[in-house]
């Protein structure tokens, strides 16, 4: 399948998704595209021990394939510091995603993940997927935020969960194990 990339391109960062001719390559294309991009080094808003804007996404439009073929577009700003969203972990490697929520500062909830990938915990998937046997690495790991959510912690877990659907992260095909249901 011959495949056009479109590229879009940011001060900092680049990111490259692919073009499709024809419906039929997205029904047939099965694997999650989205491409890490290089990382920025320092904290944007000047915060000296920040562990998740080297890891997370600076443009403010990123799209994103998912394993079934659904794409979703982020077109919102995010910071280390936004609060009450959804996120989404990439796989710079495999491609392989996972959608989470959080009340709290994105950072805060990016650093338990980095922090159960380090001590390899047992029983949580982003930590398996990212330490051997498989061949991803911590080094793969990219983070976008993906909605802002406004109102209650329902709300926040229903978009999450339709996110999960739209995207098809449900495991094998994704990294989310579960969803919660209400």
């Amino acid at each position: 399948m011959d495949l056009r990339c479109s590229v879009i391109r940011s001060a900092r960062r680049r990111l490259v998704s692919p073009t499709y001719r024809s419906a039929g390559e997205v029904l047939v294309h099965t694997k999650s595209v989205a491409v890490r991009t290089q990382n920025i080094d320092k904290c944007v808003l000047g915060r000296s021990r920040c562990n998740t804007c080297p890891v997370v996404g600076k443009n403010t439009l990123i799209n994103i394939l998912g394993s079934n073929g659904n794409r979703f577009s982020v077109n919102q700003h995010f910071t280390c510091t936004s609060t009450n969203l959804v996120y989404i972990l990439v796989c710079g490697r495999c491609n392989c995603l996972y959608v989470g929520e959080t009340k709290r500062r994105l950072a805060d909830r990016i650093t338990e993940h980095l922090r159960s990938i380090k001590q390899n915990l047992q029983g949580y998937p982003v930590a398996t997927h990212f330490n051997p046997p498989s061949p991803c690495s911590i080094k793969d790991l990219a983070v976008t935020a993906a909605l802002t959510c406004r109102g209650s912690d329902r709300d926040r877990q229903t978009a999450e969960n339709r996110l999960i659907m739209k995207l098809g992260t449900l495991s094998p095909h994704g990294l989310n194990i579960r969803m919660d249901l209400f």
